[in-house]
């Protein structure tokens, strides 16, 4: 009998990792080929390094692995040349752990028939559908929590929590907004609604920065906003300049100061990571963070904005908006950290003469309002009427590990791009 592999494929997804793809959900131990095994365990040990991909980088890891005469320099400008396109990565390694699953079957297939000339058949049943369970375990196929593995799973869940400084909660940096949250954000799935121009941008950038600021691995994803656009009101918070002021240049020698001194400093220190490759989609957020988390540990992600997302879809606006959603808090799930993303409200809300936002002004789709854990709405009443009072009233309007309809007030920094804790309790 042939044994299941495919020489292409493993070829294929090492070619595109030194193209540039990202690592696949592939265990060194799925290739069939030790040479293969090899490159790929020395990708991943890159990988923890935060050091990048190329022959360069990969062969001083081999000869540091002692690998790289067992696998040959050459071998390395193989796999450039027969790799057709790094894009498809995801469909190569797809049969590379197809392949190893049905090994690994093979493998179990001698040993369950061994156990069947044991003389008590319940155990050997048993042995058998425990060799079983641990192959689903170890290709992600297993779909039942046993008993045994909840006890298990909470144990360490309450360990953590127990061990936790802080609690199990993220601080979004304001005060009043965390007490209502039960302390901050979960690994959930979150929606910040407003009507265009209320700070959504502002308020997400502000939440990301403060999280950063605690030495926090963040990762921001803009649909709207260049990587120029973000940095320009990133630089105007920290250097107390308007965002304008930043952008035209001309400054005075003390402002320039500011931004080469305080400003980039402070910057740099934040573990932000961006993505900043148009069009985005959710498949390509989803690479983006599986990288940074597999790089650098991940907190938290931001996403600006819903609507914005370029996911095609054959029917209409209000099915696309949902599989988005959809996908979004499955991402939400596979990572385990709180997912962030703002979204527009309709122009219902301004027909009204109660301008505060309801779940029913959610733009275009009701899977969105269903999708989210928990949905923050912006608004604040100087942006309807002449006053200056830049108070904005963050409304609680869904959490499902809480309770809704609390409205929390902060205060709008529009010329410094930020949001502060009003005074008082």
């Amino acid at each position: 009998m042939e044994i299941p592999h495919s020489i292409e494929a493993e070829e294929a997804v090492n070619g595109s990792l030194l193209l540039g793809a990202e690592l696949p959900d592939l265990l060194p131990e799925d290739f069939y080929s030790d040479q293969n095994g090899a490159i790929y365990k020395a990708c991943l040990d890159l990988a923890k390094k935060g050091v990048s991909i190329n022959q360069i980088t990969l062969g001083n890891q081999l000869k540091e692995m002692g690998k790289l005469d067992t696998v040959g320099v050459s071998y390395l400008s193989h796999l450039l040349t027969v790799t057709p396109t790094h894009l498809d990565c995801e469909y190569y390694a797809e049969i590379v752990k197809r392949d190893s699953i049905r090994r690994q079957m093979i493998w179990l297939g001698d040993k369950i028939s061994k156990l069947s000339q044991n003389g008590d058949i319940t155990k050997s049943l048993t042995e058998a559908d425990n060799l079983l369970l641990e192959l689903r375990k170890k290709s992600n196929l297993n779909d039942i929590i046993t008993p045994e593995d909840r006890i298990k799973m909470a144990s360490d869940r309450y360990t953590m929590l127990y061990e936790k400084e802080g609690g199990a909660a993220i601080s979004t940096g304001l005060r009043d907004l965390d007490r209502h949250l039960g302390g901050g954000l979960y690994p959930e799935l979150y929606i910040v609604a407003a009507r265009p121009s209320m700070g959504k941008t502002t308020f997400m950038q502000f939440i990301s920065n403060s999280i950063a600021d605690r030495g926090l691995t963040v990762a921001f994803i803009s649909a709207e906003m260049d990587a120029d656009g973000l940095m320009d009101r990133d630089i105007a918070a920290v250097v107390g300049v308007p965002t304008q002021e930043i952008r035209y240049g001309k400054y005075t020698d003390k402002v320039y100061t500011d931004i080469l001194g305080k400003g980039l400093e402070r910057i740099g220190q934040r573990k932000i990571y961006y993505l900043d490759s148009p069009p985005i989609t959710t498949g390509k957020i989803a690479q983006f963070c599986f990288n940074v988390q597999s790089r650098h540990g991940l907190d938290a992600v931001f996403i600006d904005y819903l609507g914005l997302l370029d996911d095609s879809c054959r029917e209409n606006q209000n099915i696309r908006l949902g599989q988005i959603s959809r996908n979004l808090k499955a991402l939400q799930m596979k990572l385990g950290v709180p997912v962030i993303t703002a979204h527009q409200l309709n122009r219902g809300v301004e027909h009204r003469e109660d301008k505060e936002p309801s779940l029913s002004d959610i733009r275009e789709s009701g899977h969105i309002e269903e999708d989210a854990d928990t949905v923050l709405m912006l608004f604040r009443d100087s942006y309807y009427t002449d006053t200056t009072d830049l108070t904005t009233k963050i409304k609680i309007a869904k959490q499902r590990q809480g309770d809704a309809g609390l409205i929390v007030r902060v205060l709008y920094d529009k010329k410094n791009q930020t949001y502060k804790d009003l005074r008082g309790d």
